[in-house]
């Protein structure tokens, strides 16, 4: 689905690497920055997150390893129960790695995509949320429907 919605920007400076998705075990953050590192050890790497993915960063697989390799961006998430600014503070508290984090306020839509499963799940249409190519492949592919409805 990134693919269909990436395709669609029709820009050949991003691109959709299948590292995590091609892996034929759980892959986490952290592995995949270090086989980027692997590959071009040079290469600057940001970790760019909603505020409410950020604040739970904490509980991440090895994660004062992994921020010690990327630099965080945190932006404001419409709807997040706490502000970039507050995350980054109690992300500092923590004494995680934090050189060069910062928050960038960005405009996005109040939506997210446990909310699209959700409403998907109970029957609400969210192709306004979606590119048309996306929205297609969900229901071409009958994706997050309830397993209690299979006529759905």
């Amino acid at each position: 689905m990134v693919e269909l919605a990436v395709g669609r920007l029709d820009d050949p400076l991003v691109t959709v690497c299948r590292l995590e998705v091609d892996q034929p075990r759980p892959t986490y953050t952290v592995d995949t920055v270090e086989w980027l590192r692997s590959q071009e050890s040079d290469l600057g790497l940001v970790l760019a997150v909603g505020s409410d993915v950020a604040s739970g960063l904490p509980g991440w697989k090895s994660v004062v390893q992994l921020l010690g390799q990327v630099r965080l961006l945190i932006f404001e998430r419409a709807g997040a129960a706490e502000s970039g600014e507050g995350v980054l503070a109690a992300l500092g508290r923590r004494r995680l790695p934090l050189v060069g984090a910062e928050v960038i306020a960005l405009s996005t839509p109040a939506i997210d995509s446990t909310g699209i499963r959700e409403r998907i799940a109970a029957g609400v249409s969210s192709a306004d949320m979606l590119s048309p190519e996306v929205a297609d492949y969900i229901a071409s592919h009958r994706l997050y429907r309830e397993a209690a409805d299979p006529d759905r």
